[in-house]
């Protein structure tokens, strides 16, 4: 092995499996749920496997990926765009 996790190796490592999917996929008012969220993200090794995932294209636009929301992401998606264009990829 290279050193990296297989795609499905790291969900193995996640810290949120086996907690309740609901955590992070809150309702809007749920605030909440998205600080539980977070409060789990933050001690897991693959918030950055799990922020990828939640960042490809026409993946899941909601919910709490790596400890971020969907407008989180989309807004870094867009700041990724942004860098690309601006150095010509």
């Amino acid at each position: 092995m290279n050193g990296q996790l297989d795609v499905d190796d790291w969900r193995l490592l996640a810290v949120c499996r086996g907690s309740d999917v609901n955590v992070f996929f809150p309702e809007a008012g749920q605030g909440d749920k998205v600080k539980q969220a977070r409060a789990i993200c933050a001690t897991c090794p693959v918030t950055s496997e799990c922020l990828e995932l939640g960042m490809r294209e026409g993946n899941e636009e909601h919910g709490i990926y790596g400890g971020k929301t969907g407008r989180e992401r989309r807004n870094l998606r867009a700041e990724r765009n942004r860098l690309a264009r601006a150095q010509g990829r």
